[in-house]
């Protein structure tokens, strides 16, 4: 699975540790989303393509993925 120019999906996150006005600039996919969660929350991966997935960064206020 590798995303495409014609797939995007808009996504919003908020809370305590995101920079204000931040923006992600590369490109990530649904997997990206759920590997930030699992990482965040420490619950592992679910040893399938979100393992290998890439965290969404360079929006967090510190380093809240692992």
């Amino acid at each position: 699975f590798y995303p495409t120019k014609q797939n995007h999906i808009y996504a919003v996150l908020l809370g305590k540790e995101i920079l204000p006005e931040s923006v992600a600039t590369d490109h990530y996919h649904h997997y990206s989303m759920l590997r930030t969660i699992e990482d965040y929350l420490e619950l592992g991966t679910l040893e399938r393509k979100d393992a290998k997935a890439k965290p969404i960064a360079g929006i967090w206020k510190t380093n809240v993925t692992h």
